[in-house]
């Protein structure tokens, strides 16, 4: 009988504890949480061909208006493959698919901010907009059509 409790334990702790925290290097899925952290892992860390295979280009590129701003691509790209690569991402909220679209708000902390070159240790929210692509039946891919930046009250 004890066998059973130390299994229930074991079980217990994982769900409590190997949920939520931080998902660096998350392993790339098809699934809107997945797609939205290597997305920004991907753009964060200066991973621009990465970053476009996860977005829906055909609605706005989001890493088309990033890079945009950028006065020395070759060093900007530099800078954040170098600095970013502590950065944390962590899933806060998922929202329930509706139309195809689910809204997937992420934590990013230690990182280089792009708005203005400076290292962050406190935290930045996202809200990733994710699409399921369905132009293409048998292979359905969730891609990235949109990206907020929060305050930390608009949670």
């Amino acid at each position: 009988m004890k066998p059973i409790y130390y299994f229930l334990i074991l079980c217990i702790s994982f769900h409590l504890f190997g949920c939520g925290g931080p998902v660096n290097n998350m392993k790339l899925e098809n699934t809107p949480e997945s797609v939205a952290v290597n997305f920004v892992e991907a753009l964060y860390r200066g991973d621009i061909e990465k970053a476009r295979s996860l977005e829906l280009a055909d609605l706005g590129s989001e890493v088309n208006n990033t890079i945009r701003k950028w006065k020395d691509k070759e060093n900007t790209l530099d800078l954040l493959s170098k600095e970013n690569q502590q950065m944390k991402i962590t899933v806060l909220k998922v929202s329930e698919p509706d139309h195809g679209t689910v809204f997937v708000t992420l934590q990013a902390t230690n990182f280089v901010n792009m708005e203005d070159w400076t290292k962050r240790e406190s935290e930045q929210l996202f809200m990733m907009n994710v699409y399921k692509d369905s132009r293409n039946k048998e292979d359905e891919k969730w891609k990235v059509t949109g990206m907020v930046y929060l305050c930390p009250e608009q949670q």
